[in-house]
């Protein structure tokens, strides 16, 4: 046992209670792989087999779960919040293993890289992390597939969150620009922790195929079907 361990015992990322390493209790593990198997409404499939893709732009989507529940909401909120290192391993993880799953779908990692959506420097400045970012560099280093920054978020766009559908792929397609002397391989994946309308998504995997990708995947913690 590590030191730290001692010192700074390992807890439950749900519940905060003492574990012996491992990232959920026994019980917030029982509840999470429940959530996880949870079958998807439209096609009966489990979410990381789910293929409901609803991402424009994009040839396929990947999620680990559905957002929509108490524990993926503060999962999320965690994610996109806290600065948690414990936390990006855990779902970093849950992630390759959706990835892998999806390899089929995908037709292999070869001439692939994994890039993602880049969070506003306002909220960078605020919470001190992109956590799509970290999120992106964790799964490429677990799934030994290159990593490349493609896309720049340049800022004085509206809120998402009060806007329209519509309105939202108009803002999110504002929101973005593709990195200038940048050229995207055959295959991109695109990471982002939450996809709830796809705006965000479908306004970057745009600029991935003006970058040149022909085959463009999106990947993320959690999606709303």
């Amino acid at each position: 046992m590590k030191i730290t361990d001692i010192l700074f015992p390992p807890k439950c990322l749900l519940c905060g209670k003492v574990t012996h390493g491992e990232y959920l209790c026994p019980d917030c593990e029982r509840k999470y792989r429940d959530m996880c198997g949870e079958r998807c409404r439209a096609c009966g499939m489990t979410q990381s087999d789910c293929r409901c893709n609803r991402i424009r732009n994009t040839d396929t989507a990947v999620h680990v779960f559905e957002y929509e529940s108490a524990i993926s909401k503060r999962l999320i909120y965690s994610l996109k919040h806290k600065n948690s290192r414990r936390l990006r391993e855990f779902l970093a993880k849950e992630c390759k293993n959706a990835l892998f799953s999806a390899i089929t779908d995908i037709g292999g990692f070869s001439e692939c890289v994994l890039t993602y959506v880049p969070r506003s420097k306002k909220s960078v400045n605020k919470y001190g992390f992109d956590q799509s970012k970290e999120l992106c560099r964790m799964i490429s280093r677990l799934a030994e597939i290159p990593a490349l920054k493609m896309f720049a978020h340049d800022g004085g766009t509206q809120s998402q969150k009060s806007l329209t559908l519509e309105e939202r792929f108009e803002n999110a397609g504002k929101s973005y620009s593709a990195l200038k002397n940048v050229n995207a391989p055959y295959k991109v994946i695109i990471i982002d922790d939450v996809t709830t309308t796809g705006s965000t998504l479908s306004a970057c995997a745009g600029l991935a195929r003006k970058m040149g990708a022909e085959y463009v995947a999106a990947l993320t913690v959690a999606a709303t079907l």
